[in-house]
């Protein structure tokens, strides 16, 4: 069904790129996949445990750590957003 694929995107994407988040200080809370009209949209969650809250930095670098893996792995078929 299309819960379990989104279910299953969802595992493998938070498998995907909780160690190489980790690694930088930020910790993974959360994947959610929203399936759009034209493209689905990435829903990613983050924390940083040392602070209690994640800068605008760290979404930054989070952004381009989470883009390249996915980018590299092509996990997600055709377009999305990242959020």
């Amino acid at each position: 069904t299309l819960s379990e694929a989104m279910n299953h995107l969802e595992q493998t994407i938070s498998q995907l790129i909780e160690q190489p988040l980790a690694a930088k200080g930020i910790e993974l809370i959360q994947v959610r996949v929203v399936d759009g009209q034209k493209r689905k949209t990435l829903q990613i969650l983050l924390d940083n445990p040392a602070t209690g809250a994640i800068t605008l930095d760290e979404c930054a670098l989070a952004s381009q750590t989470i883009s390249a893996l996915l980018d590299v792995e092509d996990v997600v078929q055709g377009a999305f957003n990242l959020e």
